[in-house]
């Protein structure tokens, strides 16, 4: 029987420091002005947007300090799950932290890559496909590729964007 490969995985690019704040400080809600209907996993870009005021903001809103030269920009740096879009009125005690915009995308069982891996990034969810997608992968361990693989809200949600 031929085995499963991941052969796309939708992919959000996030301004740092917030995908440090993902992989490091426990950050398990990622703000955003639109909605989605996709669940499922995603990999984390780090967009390579290089902004020095937006990791002081971080530190004046959470006492999260950074050095901007020692964080990953233009790569993929993760894969987590999308498992719930929440708005302010569906906030619990577990989002509250991480909550501060209209829409706030709840993330699970955050897969930090042992390597970042160079990509261009793009608005919204994009498609990751190709060499890069399999540099990712590599980095995967076998249960890691089974779960993504087999959650049935990924492929449904597939079928709906597609």
């Amino acid at each position: 029987m031929a085995r499963e490969t991941i052969t796309m995985l939708r992919t959000l690019s996030i301004r740092q420091p917030w995908p440090e704040c993902i992989l490091k400080k426990g950050k398990n809600v990622e703000n955003r002005g639109w909605y989605t209907d996709y669940r499922g996993y995603f990999a984390i870009h780090a967009s390579q947007t290089r902004n020095s005021d937006i990791v002081d903001d971080c530190y004046a809103e959470l006492g999260r300090r950074f050095n901007i030269d020692s964080l990953p920009f233009g790569a993929i740096v993760a894969i987590a799950e999308l498992i719930d879009v929440i708005d302010e009125y569906e906030v619990t005690r577990n989002t509250r932290k991480w909550f501060g915009g209209e829409y706030g995308f709840v993330l699970k069982d955050i897969i930090k890559l042992k390597e970042p891996v160079p990509v261009k990034g793009a608005l919204s969810f994009w498609k990751l496909k190709g060499a890069p997608l399999r540099k990712v992968v590599i980095q995967l361990t076998e249960a890691q590729r089974k779960r993504i693989l087999k959650n049935p809200l990924r492929k449904l949600s597939e079928k709906n964007e597609d």
